[in-house]
């Protein structure tokens, strides 16, 4: 009340609760409108609602790094054939 009694303006956040119980905030601004020779003449009362915070990211359980299965090893394959190539059409 005093910045309105002194003409300045005025800046807060207020906050509500909707039936559900859920609670949102509005930003409110008071500023004063001056005539020429710079007095108060009335206010202007703007609202704005404020974006809902963030949920904060829960933290991912740190996971135990999986042992790996051992194998046997293999035995050497002797290469593959080459493929024959396919023969040329006869026209």
């Amino acid at each position: 009340m005093t910045a309105i009694r002194a003409g300045q303006a005025l800046k807060t956040q207020m906050i509500y609760h909707a039936r559900s119980g859920r609670a949102f905030s509005h930003e409110m601004r008071v500023e004063p409108l001056k005539d020429s020779r710079g007095l108060v003449q009335c206010f202007q009362v703007t609202s704005s609602p404020q974006p809902k915070p963030k949920p904060k990211p829960k933290p991912k359980p740190q996971s135990q790094p999986q042992p790996q299965p051992q194998t046997e090893p293999q035995p050497e394959r002797e290469p593959s054939p080459q493929p024959k190539p396919f023969p040329k059409p006869v026209c």
